[in-house]
């Protein structure tokens, strides 16, 4: 029975008993190449990459035109991040067999990881070509048209993402909004992605408004008070709450699709959101008497907010991977204290590496106060005191950048699209640095260049504030 389930288990995504099966058959027959190719892509999708590579590389050792092992070996080889070896590996796939619509696609990513988004995409469309209805593909396409900037074409590929196996329940029979002008109609814009997303293409809704007679954004729970003080105008409800009868509804990331976006039109960079000015105060308060020092003094002191995670998502498999690789921990940032003493951070971490903030690594003074952040809006009055925020590629750093505050942000070498290519700056924020991994999983090299760019910015904060401070002295 293994033998007959074992694939079945496998596309089904019924993993463990697939790997008991495959297990099984190799126990019975360990140079089977087919099963050894199978059971390769499953510890790939397992994310158990070395184990992965080991076999593909058995497999192929005993049968070197198995094209997709070929394939296979690609894919782990791309999740270990040598884009190169991957791409020779999906080449060596097309060699032998030369419609394989995955390794086309996918050797468009390992183009697209080396930067070389030109080349990616002429795989990206002869792949789109082969299999017109693949959502995998056309998503792949849609991730390079934006990376490179090609917003028109990414975002309406884009729209593929929905036949990956994503699930919106809002959509149901509801005809989706394509930017009309209907000021007679009910429009409901539904949550998708993560708090990050959210905060970005919050953006959109004043001018959608404008074409709407009512909007409704439906938003978790902890982003409420954020977008409605943010937004005043405008109607927020929680996820989770009723949401009346409307006329049209529309995920958030498709707004710029329907809004016709481009990478010169995107609005609100220099911020969008707004702090509590009651909270404001109640940290600002709270700041100084910690210090036990006058508002002056403790305003000379740089104060810097760092986060160094973001959320594992462990529901979903792909995402709790690329979390694992934008992370990292508390004392990586070490070398900033380092070369700063006097600086003092902030932790702003919420989540499982949290923990790390009671035992912060020396050199760093780490005052933490995330245990009274109740929600976004106790982060961005709290963000609001400080002089800048340090980030890894999370809801933080759009949060900051939103309020048009200074924020320093961490990215992995395989950055999200959003951040485009060969870019220290973004055109969705003003106030956002991007410091990338020159070498995937290295991330001593931005770390390094944080804390040398540090020194002057706290050189800067200090002039400033002594001048201000010189300004105020009456005779």
């Amino acid at each position: 029975m293994a033998d007959e389930t074992a694939e079945a288990h496998h596309r089904a995504g019924n993993f463990h008993a697939a790997e008991r099966a495959y297990l099984e058959r190799i126990r019975k027959d360990p140079d089977d190449a087919d099963t050894l190719c199978n059971y390769g892509g499953l510890l790939c999708d397992l994310q158990r990459f070395e184990k992965s590579h080991k076999t593909l590389t058995h497999a192929l050792s005993l049968d070197p035109e198995n094209a997709d092992a070929w394939c296979n070996l690609g894919n782990a080889l791309l999740q270990m991040e040598y884009y190169t070896d991957a791409a020779v590996a999906y080449k060596k796939c097309l060699q032998i067999r030369i419609v394989h619509p995955l390794a086309m696609s996918n050797l468009g990513v390992a183009l697209d990881r080396r930067g070389d988004h030109a080349l990616a995409q002429k795989f990206h469309r002869n792949a789109v070509w082969l299999a017109p209805d693949n959502a995998y593909n056309r998503t792949n396409y849609a991730l390079s048209l934006l990376t490179s900037g090609n917003y028109a074409d990414g975002f309406r590929e884009f729209e593929w993402r929905w036949n990956r196996g994503a699930a919106n329940g809002n959509r149901g029979f509801v005809p989706q909004w394509q930017g009309e002008i209907c000021p007679d109609c009910t429009l409901l814009i539904t949550p998708e992605g993560g708090f990050g997303d959210i905060i970005q293409f919050a953006r959109f809704l004043p001018a959608v408004a404008l074409r709407m007679g009512r909007l409704i954004t439906v938003v978790p729970k902890n982003l409420l008070s954020l977008m409605r003080l943010s937004f005043p105008g405008l109607e927020f409800l929680a996820r989770g709450e009723a949401v009346p009868v409307h006329d049209f509804q529309c995920p958030i990331l498709s707004l710029p699709l329907a809004l016709g976006t481009t990478l010169d039109s995107i609005p609100g960079a220099e911020g969008y959101l707004c702090a509590d000015t009651a909270k404001v105060s109640f940290w600002a308060e709270k700041i100084r008497a910690h210090a036990g020092t006058s508002p002056r003094e403790a305003a000379v002191s740089p104060k810097v907010g760092l986060v160094w995670a973001g959320a594992p998502r462990h529901e979903t498999r792909e995402i709790a991977y690329v979390n694992r690789r934008r992370s990292v921990d508390l004392a990586t940032f070490a070398p900033l204290a380092r070369m700063n003493p006097g600086v003092v951070f902030y932790s702003l971490q919420i989540g499982d590496r949290a923990s790390q903030a009671g035992d912060p690594p020396f050199p760093i003074r780490l005052i933490d106060y995330t245990a009274e952040i109740v929600d976004f809006s106790d982060t961005a009055a709290l963000m609001s005191n400080l002089d800048l925020i340090i980030t890894v590629d999370t809801s933080a750093a759009h949060l900051a950048a939103a309020l048009g505050h200074p924020v320093w942000m961490l990215s992995r070498h395989a950055q999200c699209w959003r951040w485009l290519t060969g870019r220290t700056d973004s055109p969705w924020y003003s106030s956002l640095r991007i410091y990338r991994q020159k070498v995937p999983s290295d991330w001593s090299d931005p770390v390094q260049q944080i804390a040398t760019d540090l020194a002057p910015f706290v050189g800067c904060k200090r002039n400033r504030d002594n001048a201000h401070s010189s300004d105020q002295v009456t005779i």
